[in-house]
């Protein structure tokens, strides 16, 4: 997850120059649609893992197959 999370923060560095790193109006459609991205694909991930193995302990679960 934190591999996630650091790719769009580089994403967003991209206009660092612009935007000295800060969350601003400017960049923060872009920051909503990739963590709305990476939520969509965390909610599959494990609604699929739910259905192939009902009762399946989340703390076990790796987010390496992910499909983000």
């Amino acid at each position: 997850m934190g591999t996630k999370l650091n790719s769009i923060k580089a994403k967003l560095a991209k206009n660092a120059n612009l935007t000295g790193h800060e969350l601003t109006d400017q960049t923060a459609p872009a920051a909503r649609t990739e963590l709305e991205k990476a939520s969509a694909a965390i909610r599959k991930f494990l609604v699929q893992s739910g259905e192939q193995n009902p009762g399946i302990n989340l703390d076990s679960l790796t987010l390496d197959s992910v499909d983000w």
